[in-house]
């Protein structure tokens, strides 16, 4: 009897967020059918649909999503809206920096209060979803009305005050939607994982030379590298190239 899980996976990231980037590098790869098909004649509409259809099997069957699409636009809505609440903790933390330089108990203390000593770290550099919504569930509590005016009295920006509490509550529900789906999944069998390995696989056959064929064209380019897919789904700043730890794969 095989061990289960045994198989190695041959990329990093979640399942789901591999399947999805794969998704839309098939569907960047039906944009430009004309340009691939000249360089290889394999890679025609047939090629793409069943790399897509072969996905749209795997969300279906074991992450009991109706669509791929039902997966990317939760995924898209909240890591837009993890993007902009990380700006406005940025622009908070660098102003309590600097309006209580010449007081740094109370400045430590604020940052305490706030969320932002046990929480900052892994949220921002690391781009956890979850420890930026337990850091908002600390700012939740301790951004009394007392200390938010202390703030506002040293030109803290209470646009940004504002903006975290009327938004962290989505960023919460759209988490437990997206957690939902994960776990609504079937039990991943080694069997499972060679069949995600070898969508993997198939989207990489293609994509690196993609890459080679666009190489002049960067923006086109950046549609065919699995890296810079992954990233606009997972990382805390979509639009950016910043990495992201889990995002990626090894040799790209």
């Amino acid at each position: 009897m095989k061990k289960q899980n045994a198989i190695l996976r041959v990329y990093r990231g979640a399942d789901f967020q591999m399947l999805s980037s794969c998704d839309i590098i098939a569907d960047h790869g039906l944009e430009n059918l004309a340009a691939l098909q000249a360089a290889n004649s394999a890679w025609n509409e047939v090629f793409f649909s069943n790399i897509k259809n072969r996905i749209r099997e795997m969300l279906t069957g074991y992450f009991g999503i109706k669509s791929g699409a039902d997966l990317k636009d939760i995924t898209v809505e909240l890591t837009g809206l993890q993007g902009t609440l990380l700006k406005h903790l940025t622009m908070l933390s660098t102003q309590i920096d600097s309006n209580f330089k010449n007081d740094r108990s109370r400045q430590k203390a604020i940052l305490t209060q706030l969320g932002y000593t046990a929480y900052w770290d892994k949220a921002k550099r690391a781009g956890s979803q979850t420890a930026l919504i337990s850091l908002l569930e600390v700012f939740e509590k301790g951004c009394t009305e007392a200390l938010r005016n202390e703030l506002t009295a040293k030109k803290v920006s209470d646009v940004s005050i504002q903006y975290v509490r009327d938004n962290m509550r989505r960023m919460y529900e759209l988490n437990v939607r997206q957690e939902g789906l994960k776990d609504s999944r079937k039990l991943i069998t080694e069997d499972v994982i060679e069949k995600f390995n070898d969508i993997y696989n198939t989207t990489m056959s293609y994509s690196r030379s993609a890459q080679t064929l666009f190489s002049e064209k960067p923006v086109l380019k950046k549609e065919f590298t699995y890296s810079h897919i992954s990233k606009q789904l997972s990382s805390s700043r979509p639009s950016s190239g910043n990495d992201i730890p889990e995002a990626g794969s090894p040799g790209e």
